[in-house]
């Protein structure tokens, strides 16, 4: 009996010696509770605006020596709220919705890890005439920045140049888990007077082609066009809704469409409309951001459909 008693005892003093070396352990986080360990600093979260359609960051490409010479549409944008808005390989936009953690990632390997906005360089790359480049834009931590990519560096470039490098083709082959394609709340109607020949009747006489092509003469000074007459508002024409849509179905991302109307032969570009030409950006009023001739932040009219 005394026997089974000092057994019963020590077991006991085993069992109660093990548990407190257990929870010894746990509080020095060996078993990966997420605390962090003594003598680590924590690494704090980077800041960001998280309104709908503000930009965080974007890969912009500058057309080179091409016709048209101006883009409207960038590669790749990650916006406040998680939208994450991406050309695919076959040229169609591609949309995701990203978690916070997923953006604190990409921000942490952008602002962090590759020191973004320690760069003191506009333009980085190798640089070839008539070829065009990348603009890469970061708004985060209370910081914005623009650099100016060219052609990939070779092995000899410095380390600034790996860094934003190495953000790019980052952003480039981030591949969300789910995807699906960007439905736009409408499009942008780019219209040029060009004779082509043969070019099939436009579609919508509701839509006047003569007149937007004058409201636009003065952000497309190209095409054969003559100086530019109009008086009155200018600016890009959206297509909203449904109709918009359509358009885009007609002519695809990268393409440019012949049409005629009441005689006269036009040239159509279709962009669909990102989430930032309907929020300010900054100080900036809402508008289409563009790239190439007369760069900037171009006004939309008031258009077709009505604006969501």
């Amino acid at each position: 009996m005394i026997r089974c008693r000092q057994r019963f005892y020590g077991g006991l003093q085993l069992c109660l010696s093990g548990l407190l070396l257990l929870l010894m352990l746990a509080g020095c986080g060996l078993f990966g509770t997420g605390s962090t360990p003594a003598g680590a600093t924590a690494v704090p979260a980077i800041a960001f605006d998280k309104q709908q359609g503000h930009v965080l960051i974007q890969l912009f490409r500058v057309p080179g020596n091409i016709y048209p010479p101006i883009n409207g549409v960038p590669d790749w944008t990650l916006y406040g709220d998680g939208t994450l808005i991406f050309k695919s390989n076959n040229g169609s936009l591609q949309q995701a919705r990203l978690s916070a953690s997923d953006i604190q990632h990409i921000l942490d390997v952008v602002v962090q890890e590759n020191t973004f906005f320690a760069s003191n360089q506009a333009l980085y790359g190798r640089m070839f005439a008539d070829m065009g480049s990348l603009l890469l834009t970061v708004n985060a931590n209370g910081q914005h920045k623009t650099v100016r990519l060219f052609a990939e560096p070779d092995s000899t470039a410095d380390e600034q140049t790996q860094h934003v490098f190495a953000i790019k083709n980052f952003l480039l082959n981030y591949h969300p888990a789910s995807v699906q394609a960007y439905s736009p709340p409408g499009a942008v109607l780019l219209v040029i007077p060009r004779q082509t020949g043969d070019a099939p009747v436009w579609p919508y006489n509701d839509i006047q082609l003569a007149q937007i092509a004058a409201q636009e003469c003065p952000y497309l000074p190209f095409g054969g066009r003559e100086p530019c007459t109009n008086s009155g508002s200018t600016g890009l024409y959206p297509v909203y809704g449904q109709r918009g849509l359509e358009l885009l179905t007609r002519w695809p991302l990268g393409t440019i469409g012949s049409v005629s109307q009441s005689g006269q032969d036009y040239q159509v570009i279709i962009w669909p409309l990102m989430p930032d030409a309907l929020v300010p950006q900054g100080d900036n009023a809402p508008g289409v951001h563009v790239e190439g001739t007369n760069a900037g932040t171009w006004p939309l009219l008031a258009g077709y459909g009505k604006k969501p």
